[in-house]
């Protein structure tokens, strides 16, 4: 007959073996795509950085799994994390990375701000299709604001708005783009020297105009009043030489509204085109 104690061993021995090998279980190349794919699916792409690492580690041949890690980065806004992977998935080089990684490649340069590198890549690409290339090479003039470039690339392509909806809709935004009317610094300098607020009401700045106009005009019929009562003294000069400090900040802060104007601009159609272009994710 087997003692009490010993049995109780023998019993925790058995339990402590079945989960261990649970445990194990759940940590397999099976159960961890699963868990990997569940995060990415439901948008948590922390964790699931971290399991499609685990997957790949098992399982380095298992492709959608490098790709869905390379997402995963991208919708975390690590986009040079996400060119690393792609680079080291494919060491002879990003030419002979296949469709779907190439795409990944051009999209996280461009949210990158590598446009030049990108437009290379796309001219020596041979896995992306015709229509694809195209599209991004359009989104790029278009994030750059080189509208005429995009205006002449568009109509050699125009039978291509008829199969993409995503080429119809960047060819959309060139339109709107060179149909835009953008404000020019210099004007807007130009005419804030002659009419103090000015350059900036060009610029759509009602109230900082307003304030320009009566601040910069005030201190000027300050100035006058006080040189007619009291000639080239100090108290002159002073107030001359603030009176000018205002008067070129006028003119200054005109150049640099009409930059803010157009950067504002040229930022709504680079979103556009990113959302057109890039954001695949499921909302």
């Amino acid at each position: 007959m087997i003692p009490c104690k010993r049995l109780t061993g023998i019993f925790c021995c058995f339990f402590l073996i079945l989960e261990t090998g649970d445990a194990q279980d759940l940590l397999d190349y099976q159960n961890s795509l699963k868990y990997a794919d569940y995060l990415f699916q439901t948008h948590q792409y922390q964790l699931a950085v971290a399991e499609y690492e685990r997957v790949i580690f098992l399982a380095p041949e298992d492709t959608m799994a490098k790709l869905k890690l390379v997402r995963s980065y991208r919708y975390l806004n690590d986009y040079r994390t996400a060119l690393e992977k792609l680079n080291s998935f494919c060491p002879s080089g990003p030419e002979s990375l296949p469709g779907e990684f190439s795409g990944e490649y051009v999209k996280n340069m461009l949210y990158e701000g590598q446009f030049q590198k990108a437009s290379g890549f796309l001219q020596t690409n041979h896995t992306l299709d015709y229509a694809v290339r195209s599209e991004y090479q359009l989104g790029i003039y278009i994030m750059q604001n080189r509208w005429r470039e995009a205006g002449l690339f568009v109509d050699p392509q125009e039978d291509l708005s008829d199969k993409s909806e995503k080429f119809d809709a960047l060819n959309s935004l060139v339109t709107e783009g060179l149909n835009t009317r953008y404000k020019i610094p210099a004007l807007a300098a130009s005419l804030s020297a002659v009419v103090p607020g000015t350059g900036k009401f060009y610029t759509g700045q009602w109230k900082d105009a307003l304030f320009s106009l009566l601040f910069v005009t005030s201190a000027s019929w300050l100035t006058c009043h006080t040189y007619m009562n009291k000639g080239l003294s100090f108290n002159t000069f002073l107030v001359g030489s603030v009176t000018l400090v205002f008067y070129s900040a006028n003119i200054y802060g005109s150049y640099k509204s009409a930059n803010r104007y157009n950067q504002k601009i040229h930022q709504s159609f680079r979103s556009k085109a990113e959302d057109i272009l890039l954001d695949d994710r499921d909302r």
